[in-house]
């Protein structure tokens, strides 16, 4: 029994190589040029961004009028958020007023606060994701789990 789960395994790993080493192609030079700016943009962020994922920071910056990735001109985020440019997060942070307004003065809603877990799920506009980010009492903020609200419109006859 033993030789034929030797046996499997070789068969498996050279079957696997031949799959997978066929298609193989190399790197476009355009398509090198923007990982490595991607690398280069993801080693360069303050703190603040770096509290930030990378797919709302991504936005951030398009919601500034920038791009995405600096040298990457067809990187795009990937975020899904409203007509409004408000995006659902979620902030780890232990809730307080003083967030709560912050995050109401940028223009954001709070859903939820959980003490417990350290959590605040919230609507903010993506042009406030660094100035929550950059505040002292926030550890994080990603992408919520919560799917986005979209309005439906139908004429009747």
């Amino acid at each position: 029994m033993k030789n034929h789960r030797g046996l499997f395994a070789i068969v498996i790993t050279v079957s696997l190589a031949a799959v997978f080493g066929a298609g193989a192609q190399e790197m476009s030079p355009a398509a090198s040029v923007q990982l490595s700016a991607i690398r280069a943009a993801k080693e360069g962020r303050t703190p603040t961004q770096r509290k930030l994922s990378s797919q709302l920071h991504y936005l951030s910056r398009e919601a500034a009028g920038l791009k995405a990735v600096p040298g990457a001109d067809d990187f795009t985020s990937r975020v899904r958020h409203e007509a409004d440019g408000r995006v659902m997060v979620e902030i780890t942070a232990t809730p307080n007023a003083a967030l709560t307004q912050a995050i109401t003065d940028a223009g954001g809603t709070v859903l939820h606060r959980s003490a417990t877990d350290e959590s605040i799920t919230a609507s903010v506009p993506a042009t406030a994701l660094t100035l929550i980010a950059a505040r002292e009492d926030v550890k994080s903020v990603c992408n919520s789990g919560i799917p986005s609200v979209h309005t439906i419109t139908t004429e009747r006859d």
